[in-house]
């Protein structure tokens, strides 16, 4: 595990540089990075310089030459939100810009389903635990990021807007670089001057201070990480295609995934009854998928079409040793490959992860996903019969398989030790999703 930190300027480094362990420095792109040891954790640090390019240039050489599995952004911002104080510390639960139009982030690419990039739930725990052991005040919520010097008009208007509780010119461009490239990120800022102390001189009288705080906390952050080492893999990232956006479900979702899992056509060999309302649509969004996205990594996607970004199917791979991709999909979008699109992507998302393998099964009497899964990939290696639970039923499963590392050959053996009637089938399939 290799921590990428990043700060704004020279003064905010420095602080690291202080107690960074067996320094090496590399030059690039015009930039110091300083390689070392923090705490016991490779680390590689640098000042990228104000505003919202240079930190996302640092950002990207970072993950690309460094190959950092996170990126803490430390150092100091302005309080927006009046009930904070000088050397008060925000960790950034969301980084939002306050000066770009919201729907270049959702009509273009990256196609967010909100204008708002969210901080790595791990690294956030981390900085909870962290928060209580430094004895200041820590608060937890939004920041936003413009390159602009906030005066009182502004400040209004960006609060009613966005309610953040600082303000910078970095945060949310590192965000969005880490966004994209499905790396975990933090900022952790303290505050060097408020609406009631502010003025250029306030920062800089301030900065030193408001530097080491930053420095301190980010510090901590690494101590709990060193107790638990921060996974490769995060929570279902954003994943794109030609025609698709393969996203996280939303609390607003509910009707579309009533319109998915409803009707019985599709369902017919999904493992679950057809939902009969929207409050088993809700029921179902809450405890299958949004509780889901609280584990620390995980693949349970909505499949949207880039048109207009509504759920109209889904692809998941199970957390158990089997790694089984699961798929459906609205049947009026049958017969134009779109299951095979989605799946192919999550398929690379999991090998890009780490997963060493990943099986998927299907009743003989549905060809047309062993058809989606040859297309993707996947080989057949045997078929079982299993008393389908919870309908109750006698189903012949045919069982496929993708191995990423190892002996490509090795199969999945758990279903053909489990169930005493297995086999090996010469079939052909037909039709496709």
């Amino acid at each position: 595990m290799r921590i990428g930190i990043l700060c704004a300027g020279d003064s905010e480094l420095a602080p690291f540089l202080s107690c960074l362990e067996n320094p090496a420095v590399t030059e690039k792109a015009m930039l110091k990075f300083y390689e070392g040891t923090l705490c016991g954790i490779p680390v590689t640090a640098l000042y990228c310089g104000v505003c919202k390019v240079n930190a996302a240039i640092a950002v990207q050489i970072l993950i690309d030459t460094f190959r950092v599995d996170a990126v803490i952004n430390a150092g100091t911002a302005g309080g927006m939100d009046e009930r904070l104080e000088i050397f008060d510390t925000v960790a950034a639960q969301t980084a939002a810009y306050h000066d770009v139009a919201e729907d270049i982030l959702t009509e273009f690419h990256p196609w967010m389903p909100a204008p708002r990039f969210l901080s790595d739930p791990r690294l956030l725990e981390a900085a909870r635990t962290a928060a209580r052991r430094l004895g200041r005040r820590i608060w937890f919520g939004p920041v936003v990021t413009g390159e602009q010097f906030i005066d009182q008009e502004h400040r209004e208007e960006i609060l009613e807007q966005f309610a953040p509780l600082a303000a910078d010119m970095e945060t949310a461009a590192a965000a969005h670089v880490c966004y994209v490239n499905q790396v975990p990120f933090l900022a952790l800022r303290t505050i060097t001057d408020t609406a009631k102390n502010s003025g250029v001189g306030t920062f800089e009288e301030n900065c030193q201070k408001a530097s080491a705080i930053a420095r301190d906390l980010t510090l901590l952050v690494l101590e709990e990480l060193k107790k638990e080492p921060l996974p490769l893999r995060v929570n279902t990232p954003l994943l794109v295609t030609d025609r698709l956006i393969l996203r996280r479900f939303e609390p607003g979702d509910v009707q579309a995934v009533y319109e998915i899992f409803s009707d019985p056509t599709v369902n017919r060999f999904l493992p679950w009854y057809p939902l009969k309302d929207l409050s088993q649509a809700r029921q179902y969004l809450e405890e299958h998928f949004l509780s889901f996205y609280e584990k620390p990594s995980g693949f349970r996607y909505a499949v949207c079409k880039k048109e207009d970004g509504i759920p109209i199917g889904y692809v998941q791979i199970s957390q158990d040793d089997s790694h089984d991709l699961g798929y459906g999909l609205r049947k009026e979008f049958w017969g134009q490959q779109i299951t095979t699109e989605a799946a192919r992507a999550v398929l690379a998302q999991a090998k890009a992860s780490g997963l060493p393998f990943v099986t998927a099964t299907h009743d003989k009497n549905n060809p047309a996903s062993g058809r989606v899964m040859e297309h993707i990939g996947m080989t057949y290696r045997y078929s079982y019969v299993e008393q389908w639970q919870p309908k109750d039923i006698t189903v012949t499963f045919r069982m496929y398989q993708i191995n990423f590392q190892g002996d490509p050959g090795a199969v999945y053996r758990k279903y053909w030790e489990m169930y005493p009637e297995h086999f090996v089938e010469t079939f052909q399939t037909e039709n496709t999703v």
